[in-house]
């Protein structure tokens, strides 16, 4: 943007200069016009390159993001108060009430259960962690959405929409530390939103709060040998600094020089084995909804003692999460493709047609 700017000023100062001397009318009226072209045209690519810059490493990013309709439900108990000792307890975790709706989680579902959590972006698109896909075959998926229970159930009202035969691993991806563990799936038809299923909202900044209350969901394990949850369940947790967090895990776990993952802490409670691909979640109070920081990625055991987990922060990725939207739509959905200024209109859109 700034050189555009400059290049914008140099023509500017050039075509001033030549202003002062310029012989007749005719020559100053020809001037003027190809004045006013060069500085629309440097003015419309300079914008259209800010709100169209989707550039696969995140360096660049729309922040339209955060003006969708989003991340609609009931708040939780348990975000609202930061000093609020939250004694809920995926492990020490508590299920999911009625009255709580959380329309963005999601599922991978394999073999008649949830495998790994996930959340929706768009209608086509939702978020989990690239590692799910070490030792599963995508093809044999479906995006489970609106679903409480793990397992599929005759009379479940939820969405299972098969998934594209090829997940969208961030190409960085290391499978040894799981850093760059993001990974973006697309639906082989549309999900249709509703009360209890839409897309996640996204903290469109980096999250750097200790004291705020981090919500996470899963369906995984309840304990470090147990067996998943059948129904999904809520935990409380807080971040941890990075810089205690790195002296706390074995080297390579955490890598600095990516400042993209956040650890988590609480004693006694934990994601573990299953909740991978789910979302964090805390309150963005001057929207009163939830806002998606990061996803779950991995840790040593689960809740042990001293032992923080390290998750995928998602704000380093808006580019590439947003780059990837862009491409698959193009791919595999043409024909509900249309570029209308960000990735996410593919969530407004229909909604603003509905009156929301």
């Amino acid at each position: 943007m700034a050189s555009h700017i400059t290049v914008i000023l140099h023509q500017i100062s050039r075509l001033s200069h030549q202003f002062r001397r310029l012989p007749s009318p005719s020559v100053s009226i020809e001037l003027v016009v190809t004045w006013i072209l060069i500085v629309s045209i440097l003015l419309w690519k300079a914008k259209a390159e800010k709100i169209f810059s989707l550039n696969r490493d995140g360096s660049k990013w729309s922040r339209t993001v955060m003006t969708c309709n989003c991340s609609w439900g009931i708040i939780p108990e348990g975000l609202e108060d930061r000093n609020r000792s939250v004694k809920v307890k995926i492990i020490g975790g508590a299920p999911v009430t009625k009255k709580e709706v959380y329309p963005m989680m999601a599922g991978l579902h394999a073999n008649g259960c949830v495998i790994c959590g996930a959340s929706i972006l768009t209608e086509y698109h939702a978020l989990t962690a690239a590692h799910c896909f070490d030792e599963e075959n995508i093809s044999e998926m479906s995006l489970a959405v609106g679903i409480r229970k793990r397992c599929k159930e005759d009379d479940d009202e939820g969405q299972y929409i098969p998934l594209i035969a090829h997940a969208h691993i961030h190409e960085y991806y290391d499978e040894y530390y799981n850093h760059q563990d993001i990974a973006i799936v697309v639906t082989q038809r549309k999900i249709i939103f509703g009360y209890n299923v839409g897309p996640t909202c996204i903290h469109a900044a980096p999250f750097k709060s200790l004291d705020e209350p981090i919500l996470i969901l899963g369906w995984g394990k309840t304990s470090e040998t147990g067996v998943p949850s059948t129904n999904l369940l809520k935990v409380f947790l807080k971040a941890l600094d990075t810089t205690l967090c790195v002296r706390t895990l074995p080297p390579g776990f955490i890598n600095e020089n990516l400042n993209s993952q956040l650890c988590t802490y609480a004693s006694d409670k934990d994601a573990c084995a299953g909740d991978s691909g789910g979302p964090l979640f805390v309150l963005d109070r001057s929207q009163n909804r939830l806002v998606q920081i990061a996803l779950i990625s991995m840790g040593i055991g689960c809740a042990r003692s001293g032992e923080p987990g390290v998750n995928t922060a998602i704000y380093p990725y808006l580019g590439w999460i947003q780059w990837t939207i862009e491409r698959t739509m193009r791919m595999y959905h043409k024909g509900d493709y249309h570029h209308c200024g960000h990735s996410f209109c593919y969530i407004t859109e229909p909604l603003r047609s509905q009156g929301e």
